[in-house]
């Protein structure tokens, strides 16, 4: 096990547990006030939908990038789609309720930055191969 696969490995789980935390911390503030909070019931169980695959996300990429050497896996791409795609309609529709217009916005800027970081990645993916 090499130390850069674990130090790539540590960034990763300390991003996934924040994104957790966020979301735990959205949640109770929604649970707590979700007689003012327009789709709340929609958000709250998007939020607990998404909680078990976030989760899993960290033990399988320690499984996957660490002990088994390996970059992709079905099994963690599957818990990553289910995990980052509920929370991710869940804020949407967080912020949709308080601005349809904001939520537009917010969801659009995030498909532009994937997009931008997906095409960056691509770019020094293909710069490392040339060399």
């Amino acid at each position: 096990m090499s130390a850069d696969k674990l130090d790539n490995h540590k960034q990763g789980i300390s991003r996934i547990g924040a994104y957790i935390a966020f979301i735990i911390s959205l949640l109770l503030v929604i649970t707590f006030d979700s007689e003012q909070i327009k789709y709340s019931s929609w958000i709250i169980s998007l939020m607990f939908i998404s909680l078990p695959s976030l989760i899993v996300v960290a033990r399988i990429d320690y499984l996957v990038r660490v002990q088994q050497n390996r970059k992709r896996s079905m099994f963690r791409g599957l818990a990553t789609f289910l995990g980052f795609v509920p929370s991710f309609i869940a804020i949407i529709l967080f912020v949709a309720s308080f601005s349809i217009i904001a939520s537009i916005i917010f969801t659009l800027l995030t498909f532009f930055w994937m997009i931008v970081i997906d095409f960056m990645t691509y770019i020094g993916f293909k710069e490392d191969s040339e060399i």
